[in-house]
């Protein structure tokens, strides 16, 4: 799916359809980190620097929760570092 964002022959409709699901996967934690891990966020700034405002909702949806889950993660990994000193 993540490939199919970053090929120009994709269509703005089959990738607004992409980027809802991704959008679902990236609810849970894990899957968002695995996400990113991936290349989602960039292959979604592809999908909207392509398309424009047509998929630029489900492009800012994703983003955004993949934005928060790496964040979270941050955080975590610091207060994990504070907690063992």
């Amino acid at each position: 799916m993540i490939a199919a964002l970053q090929f120009e022959a994709t269509s703005a409709a089959v990738v607004r359809g992409h980027l809802t699901v991704l959008s679902e996967l990236a609810q849970e934690p894990d899957a968002a980190a695995a996400l990113e891990r991936q290349g989602a966020t960039t292959a979604a700034a592809a999908a909207l620097l392509r398309h424009g405002a047509s998929v630029g909702r489900a492009a800012s949806a994703l983003v955004a929760l993949l934005s928060t889950a790496v964040t979270d993660g941050d955080e975590e990994t610091k207060g994990d570092s504070k907690e063992e000193v």
